[in-house]
This record gives structure tokens, sequence and C-alpha cells, in this order.
């Protein structure tokens, strides 16, 4: 009995033998036509797309030049005369007490109060607007800018990451909000002036300690830029009153014949709105004569 066994033991390892080796040609010959066409193709690489601008190498020089250096922040500077660039901006505006009244990061649903107070007290003001909000009230911008307000380039998003990554981006995005406006305003419409989200002057270093390239940058495209030298206090901590607003707005123009101040008409600034009446009669009784920025 175990010797049949035994017997049949051997006689099946036999055949599975045999099977194993009648198989493995089968299996070259399913193979074979992947192996071919694998030797046929390319040894895998990895490419490198080339930009559709080369980009800038950012250094920052061991000192700027003149008139990068003379740039427009400081009250000093808008006041003497000295910022090359935001004289650009402030051209014709002449001897005298001026105030050019700014609203940044617009236009938002706040907008229609500040232009009904603009148009109650007969002035008029420059909106820097954001590309992305622009396109999304288009019928505000088209108001501003038959109301006699100018209209200035923001950025298209206001998000330093992406914004100020590069030069490169950063004009990105201004042409991103000038086709924007130009799909509003119709083609004639151009703006040569720009604010820098965040501001030049800031302390924040959203430039990456190379502000000099990106003013460079701006001045080599034919545009200009300019800050501020008053600032309401509407971005600053915590939310301020109308009327903490307002005497922020009178006390830092005090003795000052060339004031741009620093306002926002952003969804949720409201007491911005609300402080606007009480600035423009301040400022009215100061003597001051309100001009657009150009």
């Amino acid at each position: 009995m175990a010797r049949g066994a035994a017997h049949r033991q051997v006689k099946q390892s036999s055949v599975k033998r045999r099977y194993y080796w009648l198989g493995l040609p089968c299996a070259a010959v399913a193979v074979a036509p992947f192996l071919i066409l694998h030797a046929q193709q390319s040894p895998f690489q990895q490419v490198t797309l080339p930009s559709a601008h080369p980009e800038p190498k950012l250094t920052t020089p061991a000192k700027p030049p003149l008139a990068l250096m003379r740039l427009n922040q400081h009250a000093e500077n808008i006041e003497k005369g000295v910022a090359i660039h935001g004289d650009l901006a402030l051209k014709g505006s002449g001897k005298g007490k001026f105030a050019f009244l700014t609203f940044d990061d617009g236009p938002s649903p706040i907008t229609p109060r500040v232009l009904k107070t603009l148009e109650a007290y007969n002035v008029k003001a420059t909106f820097f607007l954001i590309g992305g909000n622009a396109k999304n009230f288009p019928s505000l911008v088209k108001q501003e800018y038959d109301a006699g307000h100018a209209i200035a380039n923001h950025s298209y998003t206001h998000n330093y990451r992406p914004l100020y990554r590069t030069p490169w981006t950063m004009m990105a995005e201004i042409g991103m909000t000038e086709k924007v406006f130009e799909q509003i305003l119709g083609p004639q419409f151009k703006t040569k002036l720009f604010r820098f989200p965040g501001g030049y002057m800031g302390t924040r270093s959203v430039f990456h300690h190379h502000k000099e390239v990106y003013a460079k940058t701006i001045a080599d495209c034919g545009m200009h830029f300019l800050d501020w030298n008053v600032d309401c206090g509407d971005t600053n901590g915590r939310p301020q009153s109308p009327s903490q607003l307002a005497s922020r707005v009178l006390a830092e123009t005090s003795g000052q014949n060339r004031v741009v101040i620093l306002m926002h008409d952003a969804a949720a600034k409201h007491n911005t709105a609300s402080a606007l009446p009480a600035i423009i009669e301040g400022l009215k009784k100061r003597g001051y004569v309100f001009r657009t920025l150009q």
C-alpha cells in the first residue's frame, strides 16, 4: 500500500514538471511583444519646460540709484516734491493746500455709500481697485469712472505670496487688472498709477528685501506708484469708530500742504464710510482743495 502511494506521488511530480517546462515557452511568447515595445521606447528623461518670461535675478544693490532712493512714501518727500515717482501722480497740483482722498481694495458693497458722500460734497477721489473685485462689481467701477473719480491699479488678488513672488508675477497681476478695466470701461481706458498692496515703504518685508527691483520694474513699464502720508487707521488693529478715524486724519494732516490720505472701501469698512463726511468737512475748514491722482 505504501509502495503504491509512493509510485503515484512520483508520477504526479513528473507530470507537474512537464507542464512547468511546457509553460515557459508560452509565457515567453505572451510577454515578448511587451518586451520589444519597451526596448523601442526612449529611456525616461526629466524635462524642464522653459518659462514664458525669464525671471530676473533678484539682487539688492549695495547703494540704490538716486532715483530709486527718492521714492515717495514719507511725508517730507511728498511735501518737498522730491518724490520722483510720486511727483508724476501729484503733477499739476501747484502751490497751496491739496488733499488727495484715496480708497484701496474696492469696489465692494461699501463703495456706493462712499460715492454718495463724495457726490454730496462735490469731491473727487482716487480709487485703487483690486482686479478681482472690479470683475465682481463692474457697475461700481463704471459708476466711479462716470462720476469723474480716478481709477488706479492695486493688483488682481492683493495676495502677497503669489503677487510678490517675482517682479514678473507682480506685472502679470497688474496686466490682468488692466484687462478687467478695459472690459468695463473700454479699450481706450489706461491708467499708469499703481499702489503696492501693503505699501512700498511699509515695515513689513513683503518684497523680501528687493524693493528696488520691483520699483524699477514698475518704472520700466512706464508706470508710477504712490503710497500715502496720512493713514486713517481703518486697517490698524482693532476697529476704530468713525470719530476716531476722522480725528486721526485731521491730526496727521496738521502742518502739511499736500496730503495723500489712505482709506479703504473694502467690504465691512462701514466706519470708514461713516467717517468720510467729518473728514471732508474738517479738511475743507483747514483750506484744503481736493484733487485726484493721475
